[in-house]
């Protein structure tokens, strides 16, 4: 599952990390399987799980992905694999090929640790467009009374752009 976290500075940062000589204070480097090492402060984001995967985020397919699902399965009972992979095949016959990315997110107020998936590929000029298609999934997820328990346990979002470009998205929102 995961590779090691660790306080210890990362050897293949990019240039401008690479004068640091380690991770900042309260901070640790995480390495997983199919991402590049990265660093996290676990008090600055109450929203991650404060334990592994952390803020890992990873696209369905990958060994990342495998990993985060056998952690949450693992350790929380409240579905199976099989009601998940069935929620997945409902979720991709509504967003066909775009990419499916999973997280965990951390519930402050209930303290619970949820599945989080994302679609990415939507354009933020044709919003209603992602808004609909999500909706109609919604509907269909709800109506099915085999996955209905899980719109309590796991949630399903959209996002513009792609997976890849997620983390110079987000830094764009903030600037």
């Amino acid at each position: 599952m995961l590779k090691q976290v660790e306080c210890r500075e990362a050897p293949h940062l990019s240039a401008q990390q690479s004068d640091r000589t380690g991770p900042r204070p309260g901070t640790v480097w995480v390495y997983s399987k199919g991402q590049s090492p990265y660093e996290f402060c676990p008090s600055r984001d109450p929203c991650s799980p404060n334990e592994w995967p952390y803020n890992l985020q990873a696209l369905r397919g990958t060994p990342d992905h495998e990993d985060i699902l056998a952690w949450h399965l693992g350790r929380y009972h409240e579905f199976s694999r099989v009601e998940l992979e069935a929620l997945m095949q409902l979720l991709i016959r509504h967003v066909g090929d775009r990419q499916i990315s999973i997280a965990v997110y951390h519930d402050v107020d209930t303290g619970r640790r949820h599945l989080w998936f994302t679609v990415w590929g939507f354009s933020m000029d044709r919003w209603s467009e992602a808004s609909m298609l999500m909706q109609r999934f919604e509907d269909d997820w709800a109506s099915n009374r085999a996955l209905s328990q899980l719109l309590w346990v796991v949630d399903v979002t959209a996002s513009p752009g792609t997976f890849e470009a997620r983390d110079h998205a987000a830094a764009s929102a903030q600037a």
